[in-house]
Formats: structure tokens, C-alpha cells, sequence
């Protein structure tokens, strides 16, 4: 033993109890023994300091109990790419996959617009090429309207040109033969009566002058002359005759000039009408024309939907796409699927008693399931009212959905992991109640 601990010995030996004086007891009977004096020793600096340890953690402890905290609530999340955020390249048009970008691979971030594939349809093929081919037809036949609606102009330009000179020739003619020709012709015909009489006159006067030179009572240049006389009676009447034949073929070369007029009238109808077909003709070739070229250019637009483009900008995230090299792609399939991934939902599945402390747009910390070290942040966006049970009916989940930034893209679709979701500030002391309630509750189920 060392000395202090010695000399602490001994200083505590040396302390004892004194106790106070008091007056004699009386003389004790012999039924009754003696009663003996008790002393209550006081407490030691010792004990006094343990009750102040005591009653400072009690303080300490309901001090604690006071203390505000923030109520958490965890559950597993699962993450997903939102909705809009998530698109398939699909085709409107069926063909086959004739090319795909050899860049692009699973997991390959592609940009919005840019070539993923191209497809070969032979049937729009052959219809764009009988397209084309009806197109040069129609354009063959404008070409042969025009020609004959050339033609046709011109003879509608000559018919009327005609018309105008003998409608000209006929108003001539209509005006000498009203003013001159049926007077000419009475006068002709009256000259030609005239001189027929004195011709008939003239051969009974050559007869009786036969008769008188027969007889030999006249000479021979008597009678000549009387003959002379008469033939020249009979020329004027032939040279009359001969005007009125000449008068009257002129009256009919009028008839038949108007006759003439009236087939050149129907000539010139007859090309106006043609010229009026040919028109309609080219109008019905033109307006042919521009509806074949309307379809060809819908179906380039459709060749040109055969060239597959990224929707989105994103992370291609379907595997073995490539396998689909060759195959025919129709509308109702989708070659491969892009992601955005700089903003995410995730699905937090949290007991239903909790479910009063969720509020929208709680702040949310979360650490995936491959990388626990790190934590990500988000915030509530609703709850889900769907109550669903597990395998065992024992317990009963609500999904809270939560949104979640990615602008670097370090959380990939369909991650899951852990999450607690910030709820209202409360004291510790109700934390611990909420906890024991649970508990019980759990235990009770």
C-alpha cells in the first residue's frame, strides 16, 4: 500500500460520530429492557454527487426528449424514366431494315434527330415509279393537246377569215343584183322578145324574097340583103340570149357563194367547237397532272419516313436491336428505345400508416442498392391511392412518387435502392412514440 493511499485510510478512520449529550434515563425496570440510542449518519460528498449525476441526466434526458428532429419515412425505390421522357423508334411506313448506324450501340447517347436506321419498301417503290411513269404520259399527252389545239386555233383563225371575205363578197353581190341584175334581165328579156319578133318578121320576109327570086322577079342582091338583115336579127337575139345566160349564172354563182358561206360558217363552228374540246382536254390533262405530282410528292415524304431518326435526345437502352438487321419493321413495332435521362420518377414503397406524413414536395434522400456510399436527392410529387399487399397479407404499401434531377446522367433507368422521405419536424419524444406505436402495431398484425 502506498502512502497516500494509507494516509487516505487513515483520515477516514479517523472520522466518528459523536453524539450529543442528553439527561440521565431513569432507572429501567425489570419488564421493560433498556432502550438504546440510534444515530442517522449524514450524507457523504460522495452520495451527493451521484444524486446530482442522476438528476442531470434525467434533465439531460427530458431535455433531449424536447429536442425538435425531422420525421423520416423510408421504403424501397425503384427508378424509371418519366413518361415523355421515354420513346420508341418506330416507322410509319413498313419495310425492311436495310442499314443501321454502326455508332450506335446499347447503352450509345444518341441526339434528337439523329439517323438510327433506314428501311427499303419496294412497294412504295413500284408505286412511286408508276407514278413517275403516268406523270410523263400526261405530260406526253399536254404536249400532243397542244399541237392540236395549235391546229385547231388556226383553223379557227382561218375560218373566220374566210367567213369575214365572203360575208364581204355576198354583201357586194346581194347589192348589184338588188340595184342592177332583175332590171338587166327584164331588159334582156325584152330585147330578146323584141328582136325574136322582128327576127320571125325578118324569115317571112327572106321566104317571100325566095319565093320572088324563084319567081325571077327580083335579083339575087335583093334577097342577099334581106338575108343579111336577118341574120343579123338572129345574132342580136343570140347575143341577148347569151347575156341572160351570163346574167343568171351570175344569180347563181351568188346562190352558191351564200351556200359557200354557210359551209364556212360550219367549218368555223365546227373548229370552234374543236378548239373548245381541245381546251377542256388540256384543262382535264393539267388537273391530272397536278394530282399526280401531289401523290408523288406524299409518297417521297413517305420514302423519306423510311429514314428512322431519334426522337429524343437520350441513351439507346434495348439490347441486340442489331439482330434486326434484314427483317421487315412494321408500324406497330419499334426498333429500339431511347431515354432521357435528365429527369427521372421514382416510386417509393412506404407503409399505409404513414401515408398522413407525406407531403408534396418534401424533400427526398435515397442511396442506390450497387452504391450505398453515395446518396441522391429529389422531392415528393404526389401519392399514388393505391393500397396493395404483399406476398405475405401481412402488410400493406403505398407508392409515393418522386421527381429526380439527373442532369449528368449518373442514374440509369430501372436502378432501385432505398429512400427516406422528409416529413413535418417533430420531438424526439414523439419520434420514440411513433416508432413503439409501430412496433405494436407490426406485433399485433
Amino acid at each position: 500500500m502506498t502512502p497516500s493511499t494509507s494516509a487516505k485510510s487513515s483520515s477516514r478512520l479517523t472520522l466518528k460520530v459523536v453524539s450529543p449529550s442528553a439527561p440521565p434515563l431513569p432507572a429501567a425496570t425489570s419488564s421493560s429492557p433498556p432502550i438504546k440510542a440510534t444515530s442517522v449518519a449524514p450524507p457523504t460528498p460522495y452520495t451527493a454527487r451521484r444524486r446530482l449525476i442522476f438528476s442531470a441526466v434525467i434533465a439531460g434526458m427530458i431535455g433531449a426528449s424536447l429536442f425538435p428532429i425531422t420525421y423520416e419515412v423510408g421504403g424501397t425505390v425503384i427508378l424509371e424514366a418519366k413518361p415523355g421522357n421515354r420513346r420508341a423508334v418506330t416507322t410509319t411506313i413498313p419495310g425492311t431494315i436495310e442499314t443501321l448506324a454502326p455508332a450506335i450501340q446499347p447503352g450509345t447517347m444518341v441526339k434528337q434527330g439523329q439517323v438510327i436506321a433506314t428501311l427499303r419498301s419496294r412497294e412504295l417503290e413500284r408505286e412511286i415509279a408508276q407514278v413517275q411513269q403516268e406523270i410523263a404520259e400526261a405530260k406526253q399527252q399536254i404536249e400532243n393537246q397542244q399541237r392540236q389545239q395549235i391546229r385547231a386555233e388556226a383553223a379557227v383563225k382561218a375560218a373566220i377569215a374566210t367567213r369575214q371575205a365572203l360575208e364581204q363578197q355576198v354583201v357586194l353581190a346581194e347589192q348589184v343584183a338588188q340595184e342592177n341584175v332583175p332590171s338587166q334581165i327584164q331588159e334582156i328579156q325584152t330585147t330578146i322578145a323584141t328582136k325574136q319578133t322582128l327576127l320571125a318578121s325578118a324569115e317571112r320576109e327572106l321566104r317571100r324574097y325566095d319565093e320572088l327570086l324563084h319567081d325571077g322577079a327580083i335579083s339575087q342582091a335583093a334577097r342577099d340583103k334581106v338575108q343579111r338583115d336577118r341574120d343579123m336579127i338572129a345574132g342580136e337575139v343570140e347575143t341577148a340570149q347569151q347575156t341572160l345566160a351570163s346574167t343568171q349564172q351570175k344569180l347563181r354563182n351568188q346562190a352558191q357563194d351564200i351556200q359557200i358561206q354557210a359551209s364556212r360558217q360550219t367549218v368555223l363552228v365546227a373548229a370552234e367547237q374543236q378548239t373548245a374540246e381541245s381546251e377542256w382536254q388540256m384543262q382535264a390533262i393539267s388537273d391530272r397532272l397536278a394530282q399526280l405530282h401531289h401523290r408523288l410528292t406524299k409518297l417521297q415524304q413517305d420514302q423519306q419516313q423510311l429514314v428512322l431518326r431519334a426522337p429524343i435526345s437520350g441513351v439507346v437502352i434495348t439490347p441486340d436491336f442489331a439482330l434486326k438487321l434484314g427483317r421487315e419493321l412494321k408500324t406497330d413495332q419499334g426498333l429500339l428505345e431511347i431515354v432521357k435521362l435528365d429527369e427521372l420518377t421514382g416510386y417509393v414503397e412506404i407503409d399505409e400508416q404513414d401515408i398522413n406524413y407525406i407531403q408534396n414536395g418534401k424533400p427526398v434522400r435515397f442511396r442506390l442498392s450497387h452504391d450505398k456510399l453515395k446518396s441522391f436527392d429529389a422531392r415528393v410529387e404526389r401519392t399514388i391511392p393505391n393500397v396493395q399487399s404483399d406476398q405475405t397479407k401481412q402488410r400493406r404499401t403505398v407508392a409515393v412518387l418522386i421527381h429526380v434531377n439527373n442532369p449528368d446522367g449518373q442514374l440509369q433507368n430501372g436502378s432501385s435502392g432505398y429512400a427516406r422521405v422528409y416529413s413535418e419536424t417533430i420531438p424526439l419524444y414523439q419520434r420514440v412514440g411513433r416508432e413503439i406505436l409501430r412496433l405494436f402495431s407490426f406485433e399485433r398484425l
